[in-house]
């Protein structure tokens, strides 16, 4: 109960794209920063406020955002593919997103090819592979946890138990 509710304006954050494509995947709100989280998917081009164009001509690629209080881009990772050995259609995305103690995040999704971000190369793939990155606050890569390479693996949620401090995605 309590006070009144914020208009859905208020929250609204929105990106210019294109193409019927590129979508958000998910998203988690932090209410210790007021911050939210998201990520998603664009394919080719998108252009988001304050950040101008991303992505990649003809390529599929993830990315992770956080809005700050105001619903402003605090900042944006994107999660770029190249060719690698028989690959020639690279690709990478971002499906599922939970919110871990001390504000960092951890994504899961997919991709092909070989990803480089933050320092932290993926193993190349030669198929689609899974993998669980975890992030922080302040758009550092903690941690490159795993990847499934079995070639045809794709991770779509992910959800974290406190109580037990095990992170589970499928």
């Amino acid at each position: 109960g309590g006070g009144a509710q914020p208009e859905i304006s208020d929250w609204l954050y929105t990106f210019d794209t294109s193409n019927d494509l590129d979508h958000v995947a998910a998203v988690v709100y932090d209410p210790d920063t007021e911050s939210t989280y998201a990520v998603g998917t664009i394919d080719g081009f998108a252009t988001f406020p304050d950040e101008g164009t991303v992505g990649v001509q003809g390529q599929t690629t993830g990315w992770l955002a956080k809005l700050d209080q105001e619903v402003n881009l605090a900042w944006l990772r994107q999660f770029p593919a190249t060719p690698a050995g028989t690959i020639d259609d690279p690709m990478s995305e971002v499906l599922g997103i939970a919110l871990l103690p001390e504000g960092q995040v951890v994504i899961v999704g997919a991709y092909k090819g070989q990803v480089n971000h933050g320092g932290v190369a993926f193993p190349e793939s030669n198929g689609v592979d899974a993998f669980i990155l975890i992030a922080s606050a302040t758009n550092d890569v903690v941690d490159d946890l795993w990847h499934s390479g079995t070639g045809e693996a794709k991770l779509r949620a992910v959800a974290y138990h406190a109580d037990s401090d095990h992170i589970f995605a499928g």
